[in-house]
């Protein structure tokens, strides 16, 4: 009995060892070039409709020259949501779009 519990004492103290010895470090990725790094500016964000979702954090080639997502949705601007004159966004949100429907956290 002795013998069993020294070894599975044994092996125990062996997993934890192993549990606390730091993971080897990851090569780093490296940066996207210039180049593929489509840029914005404010003039085009205007001309841009609210239509349009953009995904910004990812590093796939996108299908359309707007940077759209094909995804359906809107998305709004800070002015967009200031100009409603609403508290909160969710206020906000229902006069922008009549058709969202925005729960209220239950």
């Amino acid at each position: 009995m002795k013998r069993l519990a020294l070894t599975l004492l044994l092996g125990l103290s062996a997993f934890a060892v192993h549990a606390q010895t730091p993971a080897p470090a990851e090569e780093a990725t490296p940066a996207v070039a210039a180049e593929d790094v489509t840029v914005i500016t404010p003039a085009e964000t205007a001309r841009l409709d609210n239509g349009c979702v953009r995904e910004t954090g990812t590093r796939l080639k996108r299908r359309d020259q707007r940077g759209c997502t094909g995804s359906p949705g809107q998305s709004y601007s800070r002015a967009d949501i200031d100009a409603t004159g609403a508290v909160d966004t969710a206020d906000a949100i229902r006069k922008l779009s009549p058709r969202a429907t925005v729960g209220r956290g239950h």
